[in-house]
């Protein structure tokens, strides 16, 4: 029988984009209420402002060079991934990884690389069939005792 293979298309998010918004927004009120100089208020504005426009173009929108916008992972963990400059990548679906139903947050160790790569999933920015078998492969395919020698992982475990 032929390993499971998932293959997923990632798009921008409205929502994540909306709650990075939102966190931002609090942040600069928060900001705005500590007792600090009109200077430094000023100042945390700005960076918070600068913050809030990176964090969505880079993790909402995948304007970013390094963003990940399409991937495929098989019942081992292992993963190609394609960045948005077109690069494809092998890489390991890492443990810290969650799975839920509303929101997957893979962390991904490319092959070689030092730092991990992490995709945020939510129901706006994939296709709902796909994301479906993307959790029922995170959550069940792994062997037991799986590659670390670790009992297998219970559906309400991060992955």
């Amino acid at each position: 029988m032929a390993a499971a293979r998932v293959r997923i298309m990632i798009g921008p998010s409205c929502i994540l984009a909306s709650m990075l918004g939102l966190a931002h927004v609090a942040a600069l009120v928060v900001a705005l209420i500590v007792a600090l100089p009109s200077w430094a208020k000023l100042l945390v504005g700005v960076v918070i402002a600068a913050s809030c426009g990176w964090s969505i173009y880079r993790s909402a929108l995948l304007r970013g060079s390094r963003a990940i916008v399409e991937l495929e992972i098989g019942e081992s963990g292992r993963a190609v991934i394609r960045m948005r400059n077109g690069a494809w990548h092998d890489a390991q679906v890492q443990g810290s990884s969650l799975v839920s139903p509303w929101l997957t947050v893979l962390n991904m160790l490319p092959d070689g690389g030092r730092q991990a790569q992490h995709v945020v999933i939510l129901p706006d920015n994939v296709d709902p069939e796909a994301i479906r078998s993307l959790r029922v492969l995170l959550r069940w395919s792994r062997p037991a005792g799986g590659a670390s020698g670790k009992p297998a992982r219970t559906p309400h475990e991060r992955v």
